[in-house]
């Protein structure tokens, strides 16, 4: 990122202005509005297992981490009609590589040594069924990393740092002859605490706005 680039990012356009911080590829800022053209939920519903997200939210969390040496960006996200925890998934730098828009679905705080065993070998397998729906393992393996998270201010919570297992599952939901789509399982071991699934979508850069 060239520093002119840089300095936009943390100070107004024009002297007196208040400082915004953007984040990431998608530079949206905390408490601002993310719009996302949900057509794609609506005309698969029928195919697919996750949930349609809505389409207004709030920009509520900013995560960052790298995962595979691959830079990514979490947008945590709250719906105006829907309080379901949602995730906007973006790697890459300057520019987005990939979206996926994911949706938390279940969640579990195993007591047990041998239940936190248990999951890791259920998520490290190279298939993962949810709901009777089976999704092929992408990454082939069960990857640690630390995400760092800023959240609004609105919330008085201070930026934190907790350590992630993460294990991504897809399936593809179009045909040969069709942009492709495919849906996606992200399990994860959050700081030993509870292991959550989401299940979501990939997007196309023109399918989210940020205002």
């Amino acid at each position: 990122m060239g520093l002119g680039k840089t300095l936009k990012n943390m100070f107004g356009a024009r002297k007196g202005e208040p400082v915004i911080e953007k984040f990431g590829p998608l530079q949206a800022r905390l408490n601002g509005q993310v719009l996302v053209d949900n057509t794609t939920f609506l005309v698969n519903d029928q195919f697919l297992a996750v949930e349609n997200p809505g389409d207004v939210h709030t920009l509520t969390h900013v995560g960052t981490t790298s995962v595979a040496n691959m830079p990514v960006t979490r947008y945590y996200l709250e719906g105006v009609t829907d309080n379901t925890e949602t995730i906007l998934q973006v790697a890459g730098n300057d520019k987005p590589d990939e979206i996926i828009m994911f949706r938390k679905v279940d969640e579990v705080h195993p007591q047990e040594a041998g239940a936190w065993e248990e999951f890791r070998e259920t998520i490290g397998e190279e298939t993962f069924e949810f709901n009777g729906v089976v999704y092929g393992n992408v990454w082939n393996a069960l990857l640690a990393h630390n995400e760092t998270v800023v959240a609004a201010p609105s919330l008085n919570e201070e930026t934190y740092t907790y350590p992630c297992e993460t294990a991504l599952f897809k399936r593809q939901i179009s045909e040969d002859n069709e942009p492709e789509l495919s849906e996606y399982a992200l399990v994860a071991i959050e700081d030993e605490e509870r292991v959550v699934v989401y299940l979501g979508i990939n997007l196309l850069p023109a399918a989210v706005t940020i205002n």
